[in-house]
């Protein structure tokens, strides 16, 4: 039987390479597709031609408004359903009913093991329902 994760793909906007680059290698662990990219425009680019079925995204990644950035991503078609993690250093959680429709948010510093779990979720219950 395939591992429920094989075909997911969950593309990574972060600034700081090595946090990036130890969440990538564990999602890969986990049998996770990952493209990671260290700016919020590079990632909208690369969102458009790799379609992922998740999107990490820090928050304090660049100067552009990385809440801008995801809901972009909300605005194609093609990305609506996408899973929108975000990450910051803030203390309040972003609204997550606005604009930017994000769906989880977690705060600095992360355990780099709850994505997984998150993501794991995530994906079942949407099988599920």
């Amino acid at each position: 039987m395939a591992h429920p994760n094989i075909q997911k793909r969950v593309l990574i906007i972060a600034s700081n390479t090595e946090a990036a680059e130890i969440l990538s290698i564990l999602l890969r662990a986990h049998e996770y597709d990952v493209v990671v990219e260290h700016a919020g425009l590079s990632g909208l680019t690369v969102a458009k031609s790799y379609y992922p079925d998740a999107v990490i995204l820090d928050l304090e990644t660049s100067a552009t408004d990385n809440y801008e950035i995801a809901a972009r991503l909300r605005s194609m078609s093609e990305l609506r359903r996408v899973y929108l993690i975000s990450v910051s250093n803030s203390s309040s959680a972003p609204s997550l009913d606005g604009v930017s429709r994000i769906d989880s948010h977690l705060n600095k510093p992360i355990g780099y093991k709850m994505i997984p779990v998150l993501l794991s979720h995530h994906f079942l219950n949407r099988e599920i329902g």
